[in-house]
């Protein structure tokens, strides 16, 4: 009997590479072959690592032809033909296509919640969530810095001349936070919350060069 757990490791996979469910689940159900079976199927042979590469299109799909082989192999396993050593088999090579294609077809561009909704509905490793923390960390912190760059061009703009840029890095952090707020308070207003008392505002960290974790959560609404 077929191990359950690699089967449906296999079918993950298999939908994860692009497979449609429709073109392999019941496949192959009138099909008896004795032996090992068909030989040029992906349960039956192990796959080159350096052959790996040229399975897949630019973009990190696969081949039409090798997609094709995929939902083959997946619909032989999904109606019970295969031994567990052929189930094995084909798992282990899912699984280096799929361990290729999520290298091929690293996320880019802004990162979001549906960002990580996309690796948790493909059951990324731990890995890419990481990774995919620290893009968000940083695109975070370059959103703070081009927010301060332009409250320091409105501040430019409405001195007219008298204060240069010059001037506005020889300030003290306090003395530039003020111009800011003066200057570009809806900007300011995005990062630092008003202080209860005294007038002002106030970031959840001292230094307004490097916002807290609250400030930073308004960031991707820049």
């Amino acid at each position: 009997m077929a191990n359950p757990a690699i089967l449906q490791s296999i079918i993950r996979l298999a939908t994860r590479l692009g497979a449609n469910p429709q073109k392999f689940i019941g496949s192959r159900t009138n099909i008896k072959f004795l032996g090992s079976g068909p030989a040029n199927e992906l349960f039956s042979k192990s796959i080159m690592i350096n052959d790996l590469p040229r399975l897949f299109q630019a973009g990190g799909k696969l081949k039409p032809q090798i997609l094709s082989k995929v939902e083959s192999g997946v619909g032989y396993a999904t109606a019970g033909k295969l031994s567990n050593s052929q189930l094995t088999t084909l798992n282990a090579q899912l699984k280096a296509m799929d361990n290729l294609k999520s290298s091929l077809t690293k996320p880019t561009g802004i990162v979001n919640t549906e960002s990580f909704r996309s690796l948790g509905r493909r059951r990324a490793r731990g890995s890419e969530f990481k990774e995919m923390g620290q893009r968000l960390k940083a695109q975070r912190t370059q959103g703070f810095k081009e927010a301060m760059e332009a409250a320091d061009d409105l501040i430019l703009e409405g001195s007219g001349g008298t204060i240069t840029r010059t001037d506005l890095k020889n300030l003290s952090p306090e003395a530039l936070q003020n111009l800011r707020l003066e200057f570009a308070p809806d900007i300011m207003a995005r990062f630092f919350k008003p202080k209860l008392a005294g007038g002002g505002m106030v970031g959840l960290t001292d230094d307004i060069e490097a916002p807290g974790s609250a400030g930073l959560a308004n960031i991707l609404a820049v």
